[in-house]
């Protein structure tokens, strides 16, 4: 009878102890990365691009986005503007062009945008509101006499876009959206007129609003 009575307790003692080594095991285990269906991770948190649409316009930027929360992260950026097309794809007849004796100097944009992710950042589909401002200088020589002149813009609208990861953690983000932007220019030009009478340097400011279509391609990477 003792014998039996301990044998029982030694059977009770090792199925203890390989309890506890099997919940200590477990623990020691790291967890495994929420994926999706196509086997991606969504825990990256931040990602450096640049928006090669933009570039081709004259505005060399950088974008940095940062994971806030599950769904919604901030991006800001900045970016050197050169116009070398002169407007030549926004047709816009301003005499900001003032072509052959007009060439364009160096400014700036900025931009920032919130977006949200309709399923966990930052990958997917999103919705974002932006804000942006981008200023294209120039220089006007007339008889041997050199003009400064600008042209701005500040924006504001609603985007929709992708944001896609590859495994190797590079990013591929495709947009689109309206804004209303205000756009400002002053310069001097040399010529006719609205009265068909020659003017020499005469200083112009104009001011507009209208709507925009914003398009983008944006490449980049990120981490965790």
């Amino acid at each position: 009878m003792k014998k039996n009575i301990l044998l029982l307790l030694l059977l009770l003692v090792s199925g203890t102890q390989y309890a506890q080594n099997s919940t200590k095991d477990k623990n020691d285990q790291p967890e495994s990365e929420e994926t999706d269906w196509w086997g991606y991770s969504h825990n990256y948190r931040w990602a450096i691009k640049t928006d090669i649409a933009n570039i081709t316009s004259g505005d060399f930027n950088i974008i940095g986005e940062l994971k806030l929360l599950k769904k919604l992260s901030v991006e800001a950026g900045a970016g050197y503007t050169l116009d070398y097309l002169l407007d030549l794809f926004q047709f816009d007849n301003s005499k900001v062009k003032l072509v052959g004796n007009t060439r364009p100097t160096g400014g700036f944009s900025t931009k920032a945008t919130i977006k949200y992710y309709f399923y966990e950042g930052i990958e997917g589909w999103w919705l974002g509101a932006t804000g942006y401002t981008r200023m294209n200088n120039y220089k006007h020589t007339y008889q041997d006499l050199t003009y400064n002149n600008r042209k701005s813009k500040v924006g504001f609208g609603l985007l929709i876009g992708r944001q896609f990861i590859s495994r190797s953690g590079f990013f591929t983000e495709v947009y689109g959206g309206l804004s209303l932007v205000n756009m400002s220019r002053a310069y001097y030009c040399t010529g006719y007129n609205d009265a068909n009478v020659w003017e020499e340097n005469v200083y112009t400011e104009e001011k507009k609003s209208t709507v925009n279509l914003l398009v983008g391609l944006r490449l980049g990477l990120g981490g965790r």
